[in-house]
């Protein structure tokens, strides 16, 4: 079901898979420069992400960012892996006992270093409402090639999609052993992931830091959130972003002149 009605059949158009390792984790001390200078760092990995931890006082390189990446491979080494699953170090159908509270825009490449500038400088002033002994929050950026699909946050750019996390704990699975061999401080530990989701801690982070990062991201960066996830856009802001916004309302119109399947993010 989506906004142009109900979709019957799919046809899907793969491409060959591939095999690939987790190799590089490096760190960069300022986070502004590292995501400028990101797309031409490792650039012959297929897949590379960084993560920020500016929200997170009690993570053991706090402020730090962190720059991850795969490699293709061919061999027969353990760790050479379907790519799906070379993300991490565990199988994909891995049952984690946390859960996430999520916000995700995607912003032009060449615009991303002046969102995270803007926000860090919020961050700078409002450190007292964030936790030195917890995980609050962090923030990653994965990026996508640009495509033609009109209302894809992609679409005529290429992009880098960044996230901004809040992780808490899900309280059906047990996790009596998380902090085992964990190279994390004691806040960590004792606080930071394994937090009830509904804490008032965590609310209070999102409320203060991931609506700060929404507007931040809309205002510098022209963002496109992901449809799928927290946002607070509206039709009126969608159409600044989108440019084929309009024609598609006009379509769907056609398709759906009771406007059965319109919603606020189209009118």
């Amino acid at each position: 079901m989506g906004a142009l009605g109900v979709i019957v059949e799919v046809t899907l158009d793969c491409v060959p898979s591939f095999t690939a390792r987790r190799t590089s984790e490096e760190w960069a001390e300022d986070v502004v420069e590292g995501v400028r200078d990101f797309p031409m760092w490792r650039p012959e990995r297929k897949i590379k992400q960084w993560y920020w931890y500016a929200g997170s006082p009690g993570h053991r390189r706090r402020g730090g960012m962190r720059r991850a990446s795969t490699e293709v491979c061919t061999d027969v080494q353990a760790d050479c892996k379907p790519w799906w699953q070379a993300f991490g170090k565990v199988h994909n159908g891995l049952l984690y006992s946390w859960k996430v509270n999520e916000m995700e825009m995607s912003v032009d490449v060449s615009l991303a270093p002046d969102v995270i500038a803007a926000f860090r400088t919020f961050v700078q002033q409002h450190v007292e409402s964030l936790d030195p002994t917890r995980i609050g929050w962090h923030i990653l950026g994965r990026y996508v090639a640009r495509d033609d699909a009109w209302l894809s946050p992609s679409y005529g750019r290429d992009s880098v999609f960044i996230t901004f996390y809040t992780i808490c704990k899900d309280t059906s699975k047990p996790r009596t052993k998380y902090c085992e061999g964990k190279l994390a401080s004691e806040g960590f530990c004792r606080y930071g992931e394994v937090v009830p989701c509904n804490s008032p801690f965590l609310t209070k982070q999102m409320e203060v830091f991931g609506r700060e990062w929404e507007r931040v991201a809309y205002s510098v960066g022209k963002a496109r959130p992901h449809w799928g996830k927290l946002n607070h856009a509206n039709a009126t802001y969608l159409a600044t972003v989108y440019p084929k916004h309009q024609e598609f309302v006009r379509i769907a119109r056609e398709l759906d002149p009771h406007g059965m399947f319109l919603n606020d993010y189209l009118i």
